[in-house]
């Protein structure tokens, strides 16, 4: 029997959140106020698209 998609993290959760992550250390290691304007975006969308997903495959309660 297969689980349900709201027990588990999806694949594309996990990619997104180590992604997010990603961009957050990045961002850490400079201290240019430009690179850092760009990698706060990338990181706001990444987490808005995120919780879409995670919307999306939680069953409806």
């Amino acid at each position: 029997m297969r689980r349900t998609a709201g027990t588990r993290k999806s694949k594309v959760e996990t990619y997104i959140e180590v992604r997010i992550e990603t961009l957050r250390e990045e961002r850490d290691k400079t201290n240019n106020e430009n690179t850092h304007l760009i990698l706060d975006k990338g990181i706001i969308e990444l987490t808005y698209v995120l919780e879409l997903t995670k919307r999306e495959n939680q069953p409806d309660e």
